[in-house]
């Protein structure tokens, strides 16, 4: 009765009354060292004798509290530093050719928005969909000391990616293995990797850029000049022996230079006014067939003067629509200029229609054509196929960035197909408001 409390006491001689078997453990200390005993009283009945007795046993259980206690304690430090890792970590366990759940840490759970005791001895398949569940199956095939990058779309589809490690241990026992595998959470290393490599990227395409400019630049001013200074030479000699009529010629090849160099200056501020998102777009009712009829009735001479075979068709041939005139033609010249620049022979081709909702442009040459792999990189300023001193074809790479930009301007489709030396066809697509 000594070592049993109040509420023991009643428990002890409720089982007395109804012969039941009553258990307790108390402790003992005994300098200073504690014992621990399990009480137990047993009735024992005979066939002879109704009433019962009671052999009352005291066990001496101190080795196994002693061994329980350190096994709960080395449990709680292990649950501690599972919970205390940073990273999401789960212990699956190979069970006939499945992966279950043996344990998680408390940061896996909160990101994947499980409990763990609703998982525990559960397929993976209860929290990854199909497509990870074989990744990481896959992933457990290539050793220990590999890992893996695999992206995960958490709670409120936010996509985190998460680099996979795993080491393993066998349980002999029971002929199982256990996977420990931890998810280490690199979407901010992989964001901040992304913008380094962008950001190279740019500064790579800058640089290429400033050298394209360079050499453009200083062809396209200097060859000018240096034609102005020569005709400038003949006209003086000229002026001293009187040959006016040769003065009058030179007089037209001038202002043909300084066409060509006040159109590259032109060009320049157009495309800085695009990139700097100053372009003003000023739609209006108007007829763009006519548009097209200018453009070709302005570039007839140039086309006539290389002896190509220009033509232009348009259905309907009066069509009207609402956009911008003004950007619409400057869209649309540089591309014919280009087609006729680039076209020694044959044919170039204007053509304008309406299908399905669209008002559609197609400019079609056969000229010297575009490597289909360089036309993206065409399509930035300050760019043409050949680069440098020793390209056959003036011009400063601005055309058809001026045409892309406009033609994106006023929510239109580029499109560019090409080949070399099998010609150039281009299509514009304008939405009809």
């Amino acid at each position: 009765i000594d070592y049993l409390t109040g509420e023991d006491i009643i428990t002890l001689n409720s089982a007395i009354k109804n012969s039941e078997k009553f258990t307790k453990i108390i402790q003992l200390k005994k300098d200073n060292v504690i014992r621990y005993k399990e009480l137990s009283v047993i009735p024992v009945t005979s066939d002879y004798d109704a009433s019962p007795s009671f052999i009352v046993n005291a066990n001496d259980i101190t080795d196994y509290v002693i061994k329980n206690q350190l096994i709960q304690g080395s449990e709680n430090r292990l649950k501690s530093i599972i919970n205390n890792i940073s990273d999401l970590l789960i212990i699956l366990r190979a069970k006939n050719g499945s992966l279950v759940f043996d344990n998680t840490n408390d940061n896996f759970c909160k990101a994947f928005v499980v409990k763990k005791e609703d998982i525990i001895l559960k397929e993976i398949s209860h929290v990854f969909n199909p497509e990870i569940c074989d990744t990481i199956k896959n992933f457990l095939t290539l050793g220990v000391h590999a890992s893996k990058d695999i992206s995960l779309e958490m709670t409120g589809g936010v996509n985190c990616i998460y680099k996979l490690k795993y080491s393993y241990i066998d349980d002999y026992e029971m002929n199982e293995r256990l996977y420990i595998i931890t998810f280490n959470d690199i979407t901010a290393q992989k964001k901040f990797e992304y913008q380094l490599e962008s950001a190279y990227r740019k500064e790579a395409f800058l640089n290429t850029l400033k050298t394209s400019f360079l050499e453009n630049m200083s062809h396209e001013i200097r060859t000018p000049f240096n034609a102005i200074m020569g005709y400038s030479e003949i006209i003086e000699d000229c002026s001293v022996t009187g040959d006016y009529e040769t003065i009058k010629e030179l007089t037209l090849l001038v202002k043909d230079v300084l066409k060509r160099i006040l159109n590259l200056f032109t060009n320049i501020v157009e495309v800085s006014q695009i990139e700097s998102g100053e372009v003003v777009i000023e739609k209006e009712l108007v007829n763009c067939s006519q548009i097209i009829k200018n453009i070709y009735d302005r570039k007839h001479k140039e086309a006539q003067a290389k002896k190509l075979q220009f033509t232009y068709e348009l259905e309907p041939e009066i069509f009207n629509m609402i956009i911008d005139p003004d950007l619409l033609d400057k869209a649309i010249t540089p591309i014919v200029d280009n087609a006729i620049k680039y076209t020694d022979a044959g044919s170039v081709k204007i053509t304008a229609k309406v299908e399905m909702n669209k008002y559609i442009v197609c400019i079609a040459d056969t000229g010297t054509g575009i490597d289909q792999q360089q036309i993206t990189r065409l399509l930035q300023p300050f760019t043409q196929e050949e680069e440098g001193y020793t390209r056959r074809y003036e011009g400063a790479g601005l055309g058809l960035t001026i045409a892309y930009k406009l033609i994106k301007l006023l929510d239109g489709e580029f499109n560019i197909s090409s080949a070399k030396e099998k010609g150039t066809f281009i299509t514009i697509a304008l939405p009809i408001e």
